[in-house]
């Protein structure tokens, strides 16, 4: 689950389905873009279209990096405890 950003984050910015995409990846963070594209009922080049926007927007280089991210902002919530 995302949650809410402070005024002027730049993940303000994200659109919702890409803060669909970021809490995929934080759930499920060895899916292919593939995976997140048939989960999302989009093609996976619109996958990788989301994900080179947000790693623009938040300034981050790959997927990896954009997890950590996201969890240090805690902008997502983390993986469920069992």
């Amino acid at each position: 689950m995302l949650c809410t950003c402070q005024p002027g984050s730049p993940f303000n910015q994200i659109t919702p389905r890409q803060r669909e995409l970021l809490a995929l990846l934080t759930r499920q963070p060895g899916a292919t873009n593939y995976d997140l594209a048939r989960q999302m009922q989009v093609s996976e080049r619109t996958v990788k279209r989301y994900l080179s926007d947000i790693y623009r927007t938040i300034g981050v280089q790959n997927r990896s990096e954009c997890v950590s991210v996201l969890l240090r902002q805690e902008m997502v919530a983390g993986p469920p405890a069992h």
